[in-house]
């Protein structure tokens, strides 16, 4: 592994480290813990209880109507799907969206270790690139981030509708799922919603300020990372200037209106700023919303 990368993914382990009571207190395990149901046994039938529960199979077995019964599960799987296509490798500052990526990927996989739960990933491109299992511990938050990291970016797309399905085909039971991404791809309504149905869905869309506001009198020459078409803005063309802003905010209010209409909550970063402190205020909301509990 690469001095450089070493020390990044030790800073990036060292902030999160310092910010865990903040995530915590702000809602984080208040709002996860308990939301799912697993299979506890079986016992007789008795009138009034939910048929939808009978276990036909068992019952014809032992020749007695049996309801299977359940109790809130203690650990949850928190699952990620991290966008690494090309359009992630932009940064107008310090920060590529995908080093905000990483740090995001850190503070919830800290989290989720904390509050004694499983975290994996699936890591997509243009296509599905790695599978991570969920586990507990340091090394899988390590691990996590280093892939993130590290993973090559390949040209020709964003996959997130084959990796909300392969999400869909890997989480046997009720998890949480976040979505890490810029949502420049045609995933659709009703695949997230698939993922909501049976998930707490949460998206999460890191941008990069320069792609939402074009500086005033500054002519740009742009290459889309994903398809290679350059387009060239004239900063003292104003109608040019305001039509390039004009799709930056209907671009913005389509994924918005994408997570809404799913029923998925949503969440828009910066990678200007600490995305920490976004992530509390977050969860914050979210804690007050479902009244403190």
């Amino acid at each position: 592994m690469k001095k450089e990368l070493l020390a990044k993914i030790k800073r990036i382990e060292i902030s999160t480290r310092k910010r865990m009571t903040d995530l915590l207190t702000g809602g984080y395990k208040s709002r996860f813990k308990g939301l799912g149901m697993q299979f506890a046994e079986h016992r007789v039938y008795t009138a009034g209880d939910d048929i939808r529960h009978l276990d036909w199979k068992v019952s014809a077995r032992v020749r007695d109507p049996l309801i299977k019964t359940y109790e809130e599960e203690r650990e949850k799987t928190v699952f990620l799907i991290v966008d690494l296509s090309a359009s992630q490798d932009f940064g107008s500052g310090d920060q590529r969206k995908r080093d905000t990526a990483a740090d995001l990927t850190a503070l919830i996989a800290h989290a989720a270790t904390t509050t004694g739960d499983r975290v994996g990933a699936l890591l997509v491109s243009e296509s599905v690139k790695k599978i991570i299992p969920p586990k507990k511990g340091r090394s899988q938050i390590l691990r996590l981030v280093h892939e993130v990291l590290s993973l090559p970016s390949t040209p020709g797309g964003t996959g997130l509708s084959e990796a909300c399905a392969e999400t869909l085909r890997l989480l046997k039971h009720t998890g949480v799922v976040f979505i890490l991404s810029d949502f420049r791809s045609e995933l659709s309504v009703a695949e997230l919603r698939r993922i909501s149905r049976r998930h707490d869905g949460i998206g999460i869309s890191i941008q990069d300020p320069k792609e939402l506001h074009f500086p005033d009198g500054v002519s740009l020459q742009l290459e889309d990372p994903e398809t290679g078409i350059f387009a060239h803005i004239d900063g003292q063309a104003h109608a040019l200037r305001q039509w390039a802003q004009g799709l930056a905010k209907s671009e913005r209010q389509r994924v918005e209106a994408l997570h809404r209409n799913s029923s998925i909550d949503y969440l828009e970063i910066s990678t200007v700023g600490s995305p920490a402190n976004a992530l509390v205020n977050f969860f914050s909301e979210r804690k007050r919303r479902a009244g403190g509990r």
